[in-house]
């Protein structure tokens, strides 16, 4: 269980790395041109962007923002917190 709530701890880590990156790179405050911000980008892209795809079909943009990150930041930690309240005691052991 508690190899399950480090995955999804690295999960929400990256979502939330996808947004700075995506945010920065939109503010010309960094190279998107730069090896590193390119292989960072496309990782994090490769791994965050099926599931935000997902939500964006249920929930699209509202007027050009992009609620589908916080939708699943909520939904992972909302996850979380069920995962420790049904594991309970056995998380400690």
């Amino acid at each position: 269980m508690t190899i399950i709530l480090l995955l999804l701890r690295l999960y929400l880590y990256a979502v939330v790395a996808h947004v700075i990156i995506n945010w920065l790179v939109s503010l010309n405050a960094i190279n998107a041109q730069h090896p590193l911000v390119v292989n960072v980008t496309a990782f994090l892209k490769r791994i965050v962007e099926p599931v935000l795809a997902k939500i964006r079909e249920v929930i699209p943009p509202f007027s050009g923002l992009d609620f589908s990150p916080m939708v699943l930041l909520i939904g992972i930690t909302l996850l979380q917190h069920l995962l420790i309240r049904l594991a309970g005691p056995a998380l400690y052991l």
